[in-house]
């Protein structure tokens, strides 16, 4: 097949611009056509993360038992593949750690996503939750938590004490890094034991 007349000046340019190949993925079609790439080019170049999310996602089943923060750590990195904005995710459970819903709460900008107790609050009752994790990406940096990620978990921890529904954790994905704030302790680990002390769940949650 010839190449088109400027195309190794656009790969080039694109191994300058992105020099950690995921880092391609993550672009939009506008900075990739800015490098030279065709606009048919560009899009089907932008299609490659969502495909990589579902084959990845799809490798768990529609309802994986995510039992302790090992399992659903590696559950919540595939539906962070490729994304170079943030997004809040609420993974809802059953009494025995099976996954009953995944819900997008919120996209956001690179560095910010804002976050609604409300519509929090409204995903659990309407799953039927037993239990839930919060989860969001940090495509721009580290998975270590900030100030404000501790703010929503224990808003959350509080919001959701009086319909009885405990928060298991709030896990933090920076590509393959992640953090769990119940593990890292960034917050009183008896703030997490205190919400149902019944819970098999809750208590092992952090035993692989």
């Amino acid at each position: 097949m010839m190449r088109k007349k400027g195309e190794p000046e656009a790969m080039e340019a694109l191994r300058a611009r992105f020099p950690v190949s995921a880092s391609i993925l993550e672009a939009d079609i506008c900075q990739l056509r800015e490098e030279g790439l065709t606009e048919t080019e560009a899009q089907l170049l932008t299609l490659i993360p969502n495909l990589a999310r579902y084959s990845a996602r799809s490798t768990f089943g529609e309802k994986p038992r995510l039992t302790n923060v090992a399992e659903a750590s590696e559950y919540l990195k595939s539906l962070y593949i490729g994304l170079a904005t943030e997004r809040f995710y609420v993974l809802s459970l059953d009494s025995g750690g099976r996954l009953m819903d995944c819900r997008l709460l919120q996209e956001g900008t690179v560095d910010e996503t804002p976050f609604y107790l409300g519509q929090l609050l409204k995903c659990v009752v309407s799953a039927g939750a037993a239990a839930i994790v919060l989860s969001h990406n940090h495509p721009g940096g580290t998975a270590r938590a900030s100030y404000g990620d501790i703010e929503v978990t224990l808003n959350a921890l509080q919001a959701l004490q009086p319909i009885g529904v405990p928060l298991l954790d709030h896990i933090i994905i920076a590509r393959d890094e992640t953090v769990s704030l119940r593990g890292s302790r960034t917050i009183e680990p008896q703030l997490w034991l205190l919400q149902d002390a019944s819970s098999k769940l809750l208590k092992y949650w952090l035993k692989a």
